[in-house]
């Protein structure tokens, strides 16, 4: 491989083999397509893409992280994640790393990793993630580092590098602070007539081999011209105008993907009607954007339903229950909280200051109220669905979703068990 990129500067060569960039980012979608369902077909560009972004990272100001979730076990996430794993920069999967390895492994060999089990659905959980949180917030952005003490008084200082692609996978919802730094693919159990070839790893070792090797010569080869573009403000101009917002979402989440599908032909201009590989990264990105804009939405499959579904059924939400609604959302993601969680959760989610008072007692007002959980412990929201359908009935709204669709999760000591809806 390193011989023949060598071949390759020989020739002194004026411009960078975009049909070659194009071929490859069909292959790797194909690869995905083959051993996983995806819920649009569109995803299987964004994991071919966001893959060969591995390759290129360290050029992009930021590199989003990958986010694999479902409402229930059983769909695939571990096994997108392996796959990932296999065909993406040294990528290491790991079920439940520690702080310690996350802090040392970017130093080693700047890989990608991807992270299984990542839930904060009770206490202990929560407690672990903490540890990660700090990693989350700023390892997704080049030059971040994290210093920590060593030493055995605590007296030298270290910095950890801790800037690299990471896949994470879970059931739970994350808080807003990483979705807001990642791409969010909810997938689903495969249905009759959706086929899909059963992946084994050792006889995939070849063929996962060659694809690495082809995106590491591809990368090297195509860097310039992804660089040209990233740098293309037409590009990014283009992108805030198709999410209709700028800031983080448009340069840092997607802008680094765009850039390299934009290399396949020199086209920035984007339109989620295309078919083209930067089309299908357009409907991704314009889905995200609203289903995070609408708090009862949670992944594409919904939004189409809404969008398609007769006006009648639609729900128009006033913007003074925009709160509400948003605390009615995150309470149905199954995680008991405290008066103060729940706020913060909601401001975030609103973009407004709320206050746990004022939460507490609009809250009350349709029958959902904070209790305690077990002798000596904190009041706590931990609402069963079928509070939550009465309140929604109450505040005038018609749920897209349906209960039971995915499982339950609980808390440590809570008796009643929580049906979580999507």
């Amino acid at each position: 491989m390193a011989k023949e990129f060598v071949a390759y500067l020989k020739t002194n060569p004026t411009t960078y083999p975009n049909d070659e960039l194009d071929e490859l980012l069909i292959k790797l979608a194909e690869y995905f397509r083959r051993f996983v369902v995806l819920p649009e077909k569109h995803w299987a560009s964004v994991m071919a893409t966001w893959t060969l972004g591995t390759y290129l990272f360290p050029m992009f100001q930021a590199y989003p992280y990958l986010r694999l979730t479902s409402g229930e076990p059983g769909c695939g996430k571990s096994l997108l994640g392996q796959i990932l794993a296999n065909v993406s920069f040294n990528g290491q999967f790991m079920s439940s790393p520690t702080e310690a390895n996350l802090f040392h492994l970017p130093e080693q060999n700047r890989g990608v990793q991807v992270w299984d089990e990542i839930e904060i659905a009770n206490r202990v959980e929560r407690s672990k993630f903490q540890g990660l949180q700090a990693i989350l917030l700023v390892g997704y952005r080049n030059g971040a580092e994290i210093p920590r003490q060593v030493g055995n008084n605590w007296d030298q200082q270290v910095k950890y590098h801790v800037f690299c692609p990471r896949v994470l996978i879970g059931l739970s919802r994350l808080p807003e602070t990483a979705r807001q730094r990642s791409i969010e693919l909810r997938l689903r159990k495969r249905m009759p007539g959706q086929e899909a070839q059963i992946y084994r790893m050792d006889d995939q070792a070849t063929e996962e081999a060659n694809l690495r090797a082809k995106c590491v010569l591809t990368a090297l080869k195509c860097a310039v011209g992804v660089n040209q573009l990233y740098r293309d403000d037409g590009l990014r101009t283009n992108i805030v105008a198709l999410l209709g917002k700028a800031g983080r979402e448009a340069d840092d989440i997607w802008l680094p993907l765009f850039a390299i599908a934009a290399a396949c032909s020199d086209e920035t201009k984007i339109d989620s009607m295309q078919n083209s590989l930067i089309g299908d990264l357009a409907k991704a990105a314009t889905e995200l954007a609203e289903c995070r804009d609408n708090p009862l939405l949670t992944d594409s499959t919904q939004l189409h339903e809404v969008r398609s579904a007769a006006p009648s059924r639609r729900t128009e939400i006033k913007e003074p229950d925009r709160a509400l609604v948003a605390a009615l959302y995150v309470l149905g993601c199954g995680e008991a909280m405290e008066p103060t969680e729940l706020a913060h959760a909601v401001s975030e989610r609103v973009n407004d200051k709320v206050s746990a008072q004022w939460l507490s007692k609009s809250l009350n007002r349709f029958g959902i109220r904070a209790r305690k959980l077990g002798k000596g412990s904190r009041r706590v929201f931990a609402v069963p669905s079928a509070e939550l359908r009465r309140a929604e009935a109450k505040l005038g709204i018609e749920s897209p979703y349906e209960p039971g669709d995915s499982g339950q999760q609980g808390r440590e000591g809570q008796q009643e068990a929580m049906m979580i809806y999507r």
